[in-house]
């Protein structure tokens, strides 16, 4: 190779500050002009391709604007209220502004007078879209995609466990076609039956799965002891109730219906309520959330186990059979499986 050909085969200065593997150089051509150009180096320094795509509720920036809304709304709220309704204190303007935002609305103090009672309209309704639904919203979005991963983990140790399988199985190209040419139904017998797939490509094992049930449950059970029985407890303790008016009290708030008729009196009291409202409610979502998806993943199950328990038939080898050669592979199979037991699409 000539000097001049290592000349014009030698990249730019500018060229040398993009990453060879995000460069334009990749795509097979040089930026045209200077935008693309500009877009070729924000590709190549990360602004694209290094971080990626995030979903906002997901997001740091989504928790921190959370926070934010939070704290603003807590401190308007009190500032408000405090100086403007006659004989609030300061901590009953904050116990009143949390019992807002939380939903819970226990009907012991409210806003008098005409004017106080309008911009009440106005901070409920904000207090309940800003932070009960967005707020809240970003939690529950987190929740869903942690389930939805597991669920594709789930799904990529089916795959991996039904590639073992088949891999121990060895079964040759041979065997399929003479599956595929029989037509007395003898091929059933060939492929792993119910019991052998139900056993090995299963994504946990019933002890692991026992176990994290179990688990589960009991951190739910000291979470509902100590986050929510426990505060009740001593607000209970300091205004004089009885076990029943505590529990009762409890469950009324962690759930949000707040009749109003128990709830605390005393600034002490209320002081408490105003962190004991936000951890309750959020205590009493995760058990709601884990109550639905330990429900969803054992219906999954049975209808998995009832695919198990199902045999390989001549039409399911047919079907199997995308290429139509006569011959089903092991990817073959792994697609036919993993679209049939709905863990891709």
């Amino acid at each position: 190779m000539t000097s001049k050909q290592e000349a014009l085969l030698k990249p730019s200065s500018t060229e040398e500050k993009v990453d060879e593997k995000y460069s334009h150089r990749r795509f097979g051509r040089k930026p045209t002009n200077e935008k693309e150009n500009g877009i070729a180096n924000k590709v190549a320094h990360g602004g694209f391709t290094a971080h990626g795509y995030s979903d906002f509720s997901s997001s740091r920036k989504a928790m921190l604007m959370s926070i934010a809304a939070f704290l603003l709304y807590t401190i308007i709220g009190t500032v408000v209220f405090a100086n403007w309704v006659d004989g609030w204190s300061t901590v009953d303007a904050l116990y009143y502004t949390v019992a807002t935002f939380t939903t819970v609305g226990y009907g012991d103090i409210s806003p008098v007078t005409p004017g106080q009672r309008v911009f009440g309209i106005f901070f409920a309704i904000f207090g309940i879209i800003v932070l009960g639904n967005v707020a809240l919203g970003i939690v529950f979005d987190q929740l869903i995609n942690s389930f939805q991963k597991a669920r594709k983990e789930n799904a990529n140790s089916t795959k991996r466990n039904l590639m073992n399988k088949f891999e121990q199985k060895s079964m040759s190209n041979s065997s399929m076609k003479n599956g595929l040419g029989s037509d007395d139904g003898k091929s059933e017998g060939k492929h792993p039956n119910s019991s052998s797939l139900r056993k090995e490509a299963s994504p946990l094992k019933e002890e692991e799965k026992e176990q994290r049930l179990w688990l589960n449950s009991i951190t739910n059970l000291v979470l509902v002891a100590v986050g929510i029985i426990l505060p009740a407890a001593i607000i209970g303790i300091i205004e004089g109730w009885s076990v029943i008016d505590i529990l009762y009290f409890a469950s009324i708030t962690a759930t949000t219906i707040g009749y109003g008729d128990l709830s605390p009196q005393t600034l002490s009291t209320r002081l408490i309520t105003v962190f004991y409202l936000p951890f309750c409610i959020s205590i009493m979502a995760k058990i709601f959330s884990d109550i639905t998806t330990t429900f969803m993943e054992k219906r999954a199950q049975e209808a998995e186990e009832e695919f198990y328990d199902r045999k390989l038939t001549k039409d399911d080898l047919k079907a199997m059979d995308i290429a139509k050669n006569g011959d089903v592979s092991v990817g073959e199979f792994l697609e036919f499986m993993l679209v049939t037991m709905n863990k891709v699409s």
